[in-house]
């Protein structure tokens, strides 16, 4: 069966969210793609016509968060009174004020933090070469 460009889209953009969540609260490594395709009711095999790799779903779940970050930040400055801008930017980054993260999240993240900075420490090296 044919699915629409739309269709797609809608699948990947699920398949971010979810593992997004799912690396928050676990990390990068107790994020298996396997139950996470299930628990989305999609197929292991599946993942693959969406990502080339566990590193690539990671990255633009990441990559997300920050978006969303940035976006939560900038609405926080625009609303806010003149002269109280920099009151609002921590507000808004403030891990007391950030309803979207659970203390899972906020214990995982410097894994998450580690895992990417091996990452692009890897990627430099093999560039060197």
């Amino acid at each position: 069966m044919r699915y629409s460009a739309e269709h797609k889209q809608q699948t990947r953009e699920r398949i971010v969210r979810a593992a997004a969540r799912r690396f928050r609260s676990r990390g990068s490594e107790g994020a298996g793609i396997g139950d996470l395709m299930r628990d989305l009711r999609l197929t292991h095999g599946g993942f693959y016509r969406h990502f080339d790799s566990k590193e690539g779903l990671f990255t633009e779940a990441f990559e997300q968060g920050l978006k969303e970050v940035g976006d939560r930040v900038t609405s926080a400055i625009e609303r806010a009174p003149r002269g109280r801008e920099l009151e609002a930017l921590i507000d808004a980054t403030s891990i007391s004020s950030t309803a979207t993260m659970s203390r899972g999240d906020v214990r995982s993240l410097p894994s998450h933090l580690r895992w990417l900075a091996g990452r692009a420490a890897r990627a430099g090296r093999s560039c060197r070469r």
